[in-house]
């Protein structure tokens, strides 16, 4: 029995689809699944549902997003939300309230999207949705 992966699919005209996929059926990324079965124009947004056995929840992990999309590979500014401020190296500058970063993406059968510090960097940390300010991400010259 394979693995069965939930996913949150948003349109592009605001309405919300789910739709199960076995981990034996992903044809490279799930994302492919979702777009030949919806068409990637009318698909704004993609979460897969995982579970965390540490805390015994399911958590969504953003697989697509068509925002985050234009900002791939750029060096972008976000605003952390109030309870997430970045006390290490990269924010201490502006005590933890802002994080600049190149978003990047991961490469397994579920992406997410990655925060990577250096342009030179093999790899960055999962860019979590929650811990930011909504609409707060914008690029900015280095």
């Amino acid at each position: 029995m394979s693995e069965k992966y939930k996913c949150l699919v948003t349109m592009s005209n605001g309405k919300k689809r789910t739709k199960t996929i076995r981990l034996d059926r992903i044809k490279k990324r799930i994302e492919n699944n979702i777009f030949a079965l919806f068409g990637k124009d009318n698909v704004k947004r993609i979460e897969v549902l995982l579970w965390n056995e540490n805390t015994n929840k399911f958590y969504k992990s953003l697989t697509y997003d068509t925002k985050l999309e234009n900002h791939l590979r750029k060096y972008c500014q976000i605003e952390n939300k109030k309870g997430y401020e970045d006390y290490s190296n990269y924010g201490s500058r502006t005590n933890g309230r802002f994080q600049r970063f190149y978003l990047g993406k991961s490469t397994g059968c579920i992406p997410c999207y990655l925060a990577v510090y250096k342009s030179n960097s093999p790899g960055g940390f999962a860019f979590m949705e929650n811990c930011y300010k909504k609409n707060s991400l914008i690029e900015v010259a280095k």
